[in-house]
């Protein structure tokens, strides 16, 4: 299984403008943002679907959104 490392080096190796952070208490969006000190629209959170073939995919939303 992949975890933060394996993410933090893609983002390098593909020089992406993003920057993984640690967070202590992420069970939720607001939680993500009070535990940094930071607005919520500054979240962005991911959910993982597999489709039925189990391939994965990705979406990516505003720590608001719903």
């Amino acid at each position: 299984m992949k975890g933060p490392r394996d993410l933090e080096r893609f983002i390098n190796v593909n020089g992406l403008m993003a920057r993984l952070m640690v967070v202590g208490d992420a069970a939720t969006s607001m939680k993500a943002a009070a535990s940094l000190g930071i607005d919520i629209d500054r979240i962005m959170k991911t959910v993982i679907f597999l489709d039925d073939s189990e391939k994965p995919l990705a979406v990516m939303l505003r720590g608001s959104r719903k």
